[in-house]
């Protein structure tokens, strides 16, 4: 994500504005020289005007401001670094800030809020941000970090099934040593409703017959893993030999999905 947003010429390191004022101005006439903005004033507005919501400082020493606005020509993130700090609010000086701007709409740029917030918990990320004295340091630490994200070198497990059995509460119990016989790992037993319920007791046109009291929609699904690429097929089976037939009305459902790389769980 920081690869396709972040360019050398939107890194500040050693930045000398001496407050906030000084750092949204900065940030609003390199965004504007850079194509970013439309206009450098509506966008060094929009910033002030989401302070004045509430400080973006999310920890001491670290801020994030930001906003989404119609000047905005697409989303971007400008990073600065100061090692004595520049005042932002009150008494308060910040020595890392992430400034970002999104046109409104744009769904990058949860998604980009989320990965920087998450990525400035880390002590050593972020010191090693605030040590960088030169435009490529920022740069690549940034990508560094990122690139842990995507590129770990751990394999899940793959070719496997995800196996799902929903059955009505009166066969439910009969269905879960069947799990344990076909060595169905990761057995996880979930408890539900059937819509049908919803739709019978709770829309007054439907609530009114009888008949949607005389009988429970409550249900329980379970859901497991195998390497058996036939385990619906044999699960069905036996379902059939404890008197579970699937096919008929308001006893459930069973099927399974092939999924891979599958981290962690109880063989």
């Amino acid at each position: 994500m920081f690869r396709k947003l972040l360019k050398r010429e939107l890194t500040f390191p050693k930045m000398k504005a001496k407050n906030r004022d000084e750092m949204f101005e900065i940030f609003a006439e390199r965004a504007f020289k850079s194509g970013l903005v439309k206009s450098k004033e509506d966008f060094y507005k929009a910033l002030q005007d989401r302070e004045s919501q509430g400080s973006t400082e999310v920890v001491p020493g670290i801020a994030l401001p930001h906003t989404k606005h119609e000047s905005i020509n697409e989303t971007f993130v400008m990073i600065a670094t100061s090692k004595k700090g520049i005042k932002f609010h009150g008494f308060s000086k910040v020595k890392l800030i992430f400034c970002m701007g999104a046109p409104k709409g744009d769904p990058v740029y949860m998604n980009l809020m989320a990965r920087t917030a998450r990525l400035l918990k880390k002590k050593e990320f972020v010191d090693k941000i605030i040590q960088s004295d030169v435009h490529e340091d920022i740069i690549n630490t940034i990508f560094s970090y990122e690139e842990r994200i995507g590129a770990s070198e751990e394999k899940g497990l793959n070719n496997l099934s995800l196996v799902i059995l929903t059955l009505n509460d009166e066969d439910a119990e009969m269905a879960f040593p069947l799990f344990l016989e076909l060595g169905i790992r990761n057995a996880t037993i979930l408890s539900s409703s059937n819509l049908y319920e919803k739709f019978y007791t709770e829309i007054p046109l439907f609530s009114a017959f009888s008949f949607a009291k005389q009988k429970s929609y409550n249900s329980k699904t379970m859901i497991g893993l195998s390497d058996d690429e036939k385990i619906s097929s044999k699960l069905n089976t036996l379902l059939k030999e404890e008197g579970i037939d699937l096919w008929k009305p308001g006893k459930g459902m069973l099927f399974s999905i092939k999924v891979n790389n599958v981290f962690g769980g109880i063989n």
